[in-house]
């Protein structure tokens, strides 16, 4: 994707929810999904913990084990007005949270980030490399190894 390319708002809007795994399906997760509601008004969440995402990353695994599926949710991300990202609580962004803000941004869409902590939402205008996990780092911070079972978000 070109940098600056606008891509066409969606008439609908959504919010997309850019988070870590270790925090799917957790009662910090519901909580945070209740704020987004209550700030974003009128919005749709798009949520990537979705059932019905996971049905489509399963698919595509099941046709190529080693599929990179980060492009299925960058092209929710353009189908979005705007994301809400969740870094980890010292601050530093996933891999693919990264990614999907910088995608964003690319088109032109509203940025946000939240802080657990204080429940604060505040704009993004730009992103500072330094802030981004690697792959790796971001898999360290999310699974137990070697077993691959998930770690605790906080």
């Amino acid at each position: 994707m070109r940098q600056g390319k606008k891509i066409p708002l969606p008439s609908a809007r959504k919010v997309y929810f850019a988070h870590p795994i270790n925090t799917y399906h957790t009662p910090l997760e519901d909580e945070l999904i209740e704020l987004i509601h209550g700030t974003f008004i009128g919005y749709t969440v798009v949520n990537p913990s979705d059932p019905s995402h996971s049905v489509v990353v399963s698919e595509m695994k099941r046709d190529d084990p080693s599929a990179n599926v980060m492009g299925y949710f960058e092209g929710l991300v353009v189908t979005c007005h705007s994301v809400l990202v969740l870094p980890f609580p010292d601050g530093r962004w996933g891999a693919g949270v990264y990614r999907e803000a910088e995608v964003a941004l690319a088109c032109k869409r509203e940025v946000w980030v939240l802080d657990y902590k204080t429940k604060i939402i505040s704009p993004v205008t730009r992103l500072f490399s330094d802030d981004a996990l690697s792959i790796e780092e971001t898999r360290m911070r999310v699974y137990n190894t070697p077993e691959r079972t998930i770690r605790p978000y906080i």
